[in-house]
């Protein structure tokens, strides 16, 4: 099997302590923290907080150009679709593609590792 070569230079292994990460995390309004820990220019990773709502507003978050693609760590809710939605639970998998109305509702405070990749790979 053939290699292709790499584009991009090395960078080295990192580890980041869920502590650390959680404490530094940005409050977004009311409902949402997060913490994006890897920008690669192709792809971002972090993790997001969503607290429980107690009224849905109507807003959906909507990624124009980035597919999204999600891990629950913890928590439960609701991913909101346009008008359908979808239980999630720790160990959902879920792939946003863009271009997409969509919303997490938390039930208890859900914890989502998130890779937004930009463009093409």
């Amino acid at each position: 099997m053939k290699k292709l070569p790499l584009k991009r230079s090395k960078r080295d292994i990192t580890i980041f302590s869920p502590e650390d990460t959680l404490s530094k995390m940005v409050q977004s309004g009311d409902e949402v923290s997060y913490k994006e820990f890897i920008d690669t220019g192709s792809y971002t990773a972090g993790l997001v907080r969503f607290k429980p709502k107690e009224v849905l507003d109507g807003r959906y978050i909507l990624h124009e150009r980035d597919d999204v693609l999600c891990y629950i760590i913890s928590g439960h809710g609701v991913l909101r679709i346009g008008d359908d939605s979808k239980e999630v639970r720790p160990g959902s998998i879920i792939y946003i593609p863009y271009g997409n109305n969509h919303d997490f509702v938390a039930k208890d405070e859900l914890l989502v590792f998130f890779v937004k990749i930009t463009g093409e790979i």
